[in-house]
């Protein structure tokens, strides 16, 4: 087998080699030498090629599908159709690059000394001078760089043979021996340092260290027969526990002589190789893809967008069908940008079939009500259920609105269908009101209902394509068509706020059924709507909604790119759009949004009873 792909890389061809059970890798890598960015398929086919990567010695694939990746002297972003939509040029080499969660680009600058946060537009928001302006600390003086969580910076020194951890300010805090030269750094979820070093004195290896600088774990050539150590550069701890290495050739044209990526298991096995032969000669970087691949299709927002982020509101957030996450369908609480409180379930039900979290509210003592299909509950602060309703076989609860004084409203999906008042203190249906409805489906029947203040039931019957209100008899007041509808909110000018499901759109209608106001795709320009679920009208005029996205965006591998929360002004300006689909704030799709900042007002109609 060695002898076979030995003689593959000579050749020139691409080769990816399992050697144990049936591993496989998806990825992207950086060829320094010839400046190029490849992505590779599973097969360990060249998918895609970026050949404007000069020096290219670290690079990122981005939520969006974009690739972030430096130039020697620069910093891009470029979109899988190569365009660059970000540009930062320097005198100084760089080679490290990273895009932070608040949407800047943190650059390591090599020979100026310098690191640096540069937002969307190309201006430097922040500067830390390692060495005195005007100093040039030369090729060697810095490789990867990383800002961390605790929003630290740690450096692999590569002419220095150390790696440091410097604070916000730039102050050095810690200092790790890292002879040989170190390319790349990694600081792991269980607080230990992966480096890997290059070839210089007790070079070529990958090391793992612990708080206390105690080297934990180690590889070197000698440790792996059959492989050859040369220039270990960019690297990845995978979720499995196995390490991902860049076995760069550059030095002594070494193309095609051994291995360019390895990876090898905690007890030093090696379980995967990849041969670039002469078609891609050194790898300094790779990112791998095998969880997060994106398709080639076009991102579906632009990469900034409107608004302040996660800090743009406190909300109470929901999604349904992640499968991403089949443990853990969701609900968060995001307040001053961050999650702060989250609860989840599996998306397989206990008493079959799956389930799916598809209304919210918070409580004024701080618990949450939810709807998750195979029924409702309510939620403490410290995760614990305080009221539960499992839903007979064969039903399902798509909705549940807190009414106050222990009452809880919920529709149940069913034949026959109907909307029930509990009193969650005793556990007792105090009223059960049927809705007739013509479609047998039962998944398809209702979802978003909501008490008036008046005390009446606002049902929009999504299968039906339709709201009607009824009172507590159920009898029917009023009604409006509405196609695939999801959502209707009666709104304090006596207007109904009505969201359009798979139909795309948000809309407020007056007591004559007229359209006084819709917002749908043609208002979004280059944001994607998808489905739109939870809405909600704002004291300023403004309108918030949810855009879920599994429907339309089939592969979730797509999903990354879509927007999940949109605010729009009266006059249809976006003024806040929301993407967060990586952690510590992975939302996932968005179905039903509370914003904590508004009036608590029409949705809790405690005096509605």
């Amino acid at each position: 087998m060695t002898v076979k792909l030995l003689l593959a890389g000579w050749l020139g061809l691409v080769v990816a080699a399992p050697l144990s059970g049936q591993v496989e890798h998806s990825f992207a890598c950086a060829d320094y030498t010839q400046g190029k960015v490849f992505i590779i398929s599973r097969a360990g086919k060249i998918e895609w090629q970026y050949d404007g990567a000069t020096n290219c010695n670290d690079l990122w694939v981005l939520p969006n599908g974009n690739l972030l990746l430096n130039t020697g002297h620069g910093v891009k972003e470029v979109t899988r159709e190569k365009k660059v939509v970000f540009d930062y040029e320097s005198a100084s080499e760089i080679y490290a690059c990273q895009r932070l969660a608040d949407g800047n680009t943190f650059i390591g600058e090599c020979s100026a000394g310098r690191l640096l946060e540069v937002n969307p537009t190309g201006q430097i928001v922040k500067e830390i001078r390692l060495l005195p302006a005007g100093t040039n600390g030369g090729h060697a003086f810095m490789r990867n760089a990383r800002k961390l969580g605790n929003r630290n910076y740690l450096v692999a020194h590569y002419g220095l043979n150390v790696v440091r951890e410097y604070n916000s300010a730039g102050k050095l805090i810690r200092e790790i021996p890292a002879a040989g030269g170190p390319h790349s750094v990694v600081r792991l979820p269980n607080g230990n340092t992966l480096i890997s070093c290059a070839d210089g004195q007790d070079g070529s290896r990958v090391f793992e260290v612990d708080t206390n600088n105690q080297t934990v774990w180690q590889v070197r050539g000698d440790d792996l027969p059959g492989v050859s150590l040369r220039f270990m550069a960019g690297l990845e701890r995978l979720p499995n526990g196995n390490t991902l290495m860049a076995n760069w050739l550059g030095h002594h044209n070494q193309f095609g002589q051994t291995a360019d990526l390895i990876e090898v298991t905690p007890d030093k096995k090696v379980v995967w190789k990849f041969y670039g032969g002469r078609q891609i000669k050194t790898i300094s970087s790779v990112f791998v893809l095998d969880d997060n691949i994106f398709s080639t299709h076009a991102p579906y927002a632009p990469t900034v967008l409107p608004g302040n982020g996660l800090t743009q509101h406190p909300f109470l957030y929901c999604g349904e069908w992640d499968t991403r996450k089949p443990e853990a369908q969701s609900i968060f609480i995001v307040r001053d940008g961050k999650v702060v409180w989250n609860y989840t379930i599996p998306i397989k039900a206990a008493r079959g079939g799956i389930q799916e979290f598809d209304d919210v509210g918070l409580l004024p003592n701080g618990n949450v009500v939810f709807s998750r299909m195979s029924g409702a509950g309510i939620v403490s602060p410290d995760k614990k259920l305080v009221w539960n309703y499992d839903a007979p076989v064969g039903t399902e609860v798509h909705s549940a609105q807190y009414l106050g004084s222990d009452r809880v409203l919920i529709m149940r999906n069913g034949n026959p269908a109907q909307a029930m008042i509990f009193n969650v203190a005793s556990n007792i249906v105090e009223r059960a009101i049927p809705i007739p409805t013509t479609v047998t489906n039962t998944h398809a029947q209702f979802r978003h209902i909501r008490m008036t203040l008046a005390g009446t039931l606002l049902v929009p019957h999504m299968g039906e394509g339709k709201v009607v209100e009824y009172d507590l008899s159920g009898k029917e007041i009023w009604s409006v068509q509405a196609p695939s509808v999801w959502a209707a909110v009666r709104l304090p000018n006596g207007n109904t706020l009505l969201s359009g499901n798979a139909k795309g759109y948000v809309r407020e209608v007056n007591p004559a059924c007229e359209t006084v106001w819709e917002f749908t795709q043609k208002d979004a320009a280059d944001i994607k709507l998808f489905t739109i679920q939870g809405a909600e009208r704002l004291a300023n005029g403004n309108t918030v909604f949810c855009n879920w996205c599994p429907n339309g965006a089939k592969n979730k591998f797509d999903w990354p790119t879509t927007v999940q929360l949109l605010e729009v002004t009266p006059e249809r300006k976006i003024v806040w759009a929301l993407r967060s689909w990586q952690d510590p704030a992975d939302l996932g799709p968005a179905t039903m949004i509370q914003l904590l900042d508004k009036p608590d007002s029409f949705e809790h109609p405690s005096q509605a009873r």
